[in-house]
């Protein structure tokens, strides 16, 4: 089994959370992407996908501090 902690750690955001895009960045992590209109595991109340743009972040283990 590999170790995880040589793979990078992701976190994905949406575009609206500003505290938690503040958060990683202050954990030392990057901005990597943006996924326009990811859809999202939460359906509207009509049962419809919901569609988010969201930031991806992402950290190496040498980078962590």
């Amino acid at each position: 089994m590999p170790n995880v902690w040589n793979l990078p750690h992701l976190c994905v955001q949406s575009s609206q959370e500003l505290r938690s895009q503040r958060l990683c960045g202050k954990l030392g992590m990057r901005r990597e992407g943006l996924f326009l209109e990811f859809i999202s595991f939460v359906d509207h109340p009509d049962g419809s996908p919901r569609y988010e743009n969201t930031y991806q972040y992402a950290i190496l283990k040498k980078e962590w501090r």
